[in-house]
């Protein structure tokens, strides 16, 4: 399990969302920090849940700032249904157990959360940034 470096790469040139962006890398990073340890699940649990509720705040914010400041609507569409995606994954973490949690954390879901954090701020979250007005 890789951290995730926060750089130039993942920038959106909106400071908001650039800022929301590396507060959840610094949670993600908790999280493989802790799974890497051995971290108890109590620890696990609390740091998923909170990258969880970050996360949906996050997407909301964000959704809002990109459609006040004018992303057109089909990009914004995709936008919503690429973290629609996310989230749906991410419940069914909450629909297991604190045991069954971590090691589905540990086989596939921090792979996937980790993947999915790179690809959609490099591409999607850059590309809606790009079509607004700053």
């Amino acid at each position: 399990m890789l951290n995730l470096i926060w750089g130039p790469d993942f920038q959106t040139g909106i400071a908001e969302i650039d800022a929301d962006h590396r507060e959840l890398f610094k949670i993600y990073n908790n999280l493989v920090g802790l799974m890497e340890m051995g971290g108890g699940e109590e620890f696990i649990g609390e740091t998923l849940a909170e990258l969880i509720d970050y996360t949906r705040i996050h997407f909301s914010r964000e959704e809002e700032l990109l459609a006040t400041r004018g992303c057109p609507e089909d990009a914004m569409e995709k936008h919503r249904f690429e973290h629609q995606v996310l989230l749906d994954e991410i419940s069914l973490l909450l629909d297991t157990d604190v045991t069954k949690r971590s090691n589905r954390l540990s086989n596939e879901t921090l792979k996937f959360l980790g993947e999915w954090l790179i690809q959609h701020t490099q591409g999607t979250d850059k590309q809606c940034a790009a079509m607004v007005n700053l």
